[in-house]
């Protein structure tokens, strides 16, 4: 690229367009450029796009820093139209979704207010993203500031409109492509905000409202389909919904008629009302403190809720537990049994390779269930009809915790059973979430050795082997306590001092 910027490393090559990792070679920063691929005939228009995006100085914008018609490649060739833009260090809403599925509110609408914030320089100046999904919105922690939201990939929404019956491509991506754009009109302010009314319901709800492996069959949807209502798969302020439900309607002048308007209904929702509502228990809650590893932390105040981002549900000490089942005349000795270990899979973490070896390492001391989201439903009829120990370990992924898993869920009520979260990397709000969810014992990344997994649950299993031990001498302490209790009565009865009780459990 001349003496200008060294191209590095390619991150993204598709159909439209390839996107590079380089470097500024005069002053030594890391951009990002893009080259586009575009018929003949639409690279006027589009050059006259990449020229507007200059324009775009909001924080919430990616800064483009040059833009040209064409630039010579290696030996000599000629490729098209390109961008360099602010090389932004972070990562995708995309990949967020894909570790913790879904946003709480109270992040869905930090997201929003900044994307929207972008959106309305953008239309401003008459430019339309044309593409607004959760892999072009990049989100950064700079030091000292909360988590910043980019828009990016501007461009490319001129020249390539079509009817999809025609064969035509269409601007966009279907599963965020508003219904007139799928039919073949270009893309328009409203139709952005339509895109980022499915990008909320996503975050919000952990899936999108319309789905299909045929993307025409997804853009029939768009046109046709009604999503199903969002307080229906998830917890969240009525105002919320209806303010995503506005922005996806289907006719254009009956959503927002900005991003200004849009952008004012959500800055008119509140911080409290919002932080009620958390993806850990999908139950309105009061602010609670952060992150500790005793599920029983009492209340604290809002202050505290700051320190990892948003707070999340706690159990509490009052709310109603499991009554243990004391048999004295059960000589059992649980600390004896075989050790148990349950692996929920289903999950990228759980189902990796790494686990797998672990598993085969483990088999011969332990008995280990890999129990697949069908397996599950009935391990918790058993366990409900007492057909099955509560396990002395269980292992799950990073879905587990956000999806609510029965199973799991049950599993929290019990101190013997040690749970363990597997983790695919160290993300404060996911374990959070875990130790308020389910309770929380230990967490792990996933290692690269098998056997420092091993390691790690054979400390689990000497923690459920110490507990196991505790609960068998209070069985038969207590056991030992009732014949005690019964020989006394005894002795008192036979010198007439009380009436003999007719049973033992009376005498109990």
């Amino acid at each position: 690229m001349g003496n200008h910027y060294r191209l590095e490393k390619k991150l993204h090559d598709g159909t439209l367009s390839s996107v590079w990792l380089a470097r500024h070679v005069a002053l030594g920063r890391e951009v990002v450029v893009k080259f586009f691929r575009c018929p003949d005939k639409a690279q006027r228009q589009l050059i006259g796009e990449l020229s507007s995006l200059c324009r775009l100085q909001h924080p919430h914008n990616v800064h483009v820093i040059d833009t040209t018609g064409r630039v010579e490649g290696p030996e000599g060739s000629i490729i098209g139209p390109f961008l360099v833009m602010e090389h932004v260090p972070g990562q995708t809403l995309r990949r967020i979704l894909r570790t913790q599925r879904r946003l709480a509110p109270l992040q869905a609408w930090r997201v929003a207010l900044q994307v929207l914030a972008a959106l309305s320089e953008a239309h401003g100046f008459g430019i339309v993203h044309g593409d607004i999904k959760p892999e072009n919105l990049m989100l950064w922690e700079p030091e000292g500031l909360d988590r910043l939201v980019k828009v990016i990939d501007y461009g490319l929404t001129g020249g390539f409109a079509g009817s999809p019956e025609q064969g035509v491509l269409t601007s966009g991506t279907p599963q965020y492509m508003a219904p007139e754009v799928a039919m073949g009109h270009a893309p328009s302010p409203s139709s952005d905000l339509y895109s980022l009314g499915i990008v909320l319901y996503e975050a919000l709800a952990g899936s999108r409202p319309f789905n299909a492996d045929d993307p025409h069959e997804v853009m029939q949807q768009q046109i046709h389909s009604e999503p199903v209502p969002l307080r229906a798969l998830a917890p969240i302020p009525e105002e919320l919904s209806r303010i995503v439900h506005r922005a996806l309607r289907k006719d254009p002048a009956a959503r927002f008629a900005s991003a200004q308007e849009l952008l004012g209904a959500m800055r008119a929702l509140t911080w409290r009302e919002l932080s009620r509502y958390q993806f850990a228990a999908f139950s309105p809650i009061a602010a609670e403190e952060s992150i500790a590893t005793d599920r029983f932390t009492p209340q604290a105040s809002d202050a505290a809720s700051g320190l990892l981002g948003d707070p999340v549900q706690l159990i509490h000490a009052d709310r109603e537990l499991p009554t243990p089942s004391l048999n004295a005349t059960d000589t059992t000795l649980a600390a004896t049994a075989t050790p148990t270990v349950w692996v929920l899979t289903g999950d990228p973490t759980t189902e990796h390779l790494i686990v797998e070896e672990a598993v085969s390492l483990l088999s011969p001391r332990c008995e280990v269930s890999l129990l697949s989201p069908e397996a599950r439903e009935s391990q918790l009829a058993r366990f409900l009809e007492g057909r099955a120990r509560p396990p002395w370990v269980v292992v799950f992924g990073d879905m587990h915790v956000l999806i609510q898993d029965a199973l799991l869920s049950k599993l929290r009520w019990y101190p013997e059973t040690t749970k363990v979260l597997l983790s695919s990397h160290l993300n404060p709000e996911l374990l959070q979430t875990t130790v308020n969810f389910v309770g929380l014992d230990q967490h792990l990344t996933l290692p690269s050795d098998a056997r420092k997994l091993v390691a790690a649950v054979n400390i689990s299993l000497e923690r459920s082997r110490k507990i196991h031990h505790s609960q068998d001498q209070l069985r038969l302490a207590l056991r030992d306590a009732i014949d005690d209790l019964e020989t006394a009565w005894r002795a008192a009865h036979s010198r007439n001092l009380v009436p003999y009780p007719k049973s033992k459990e009376a005498t109990g």
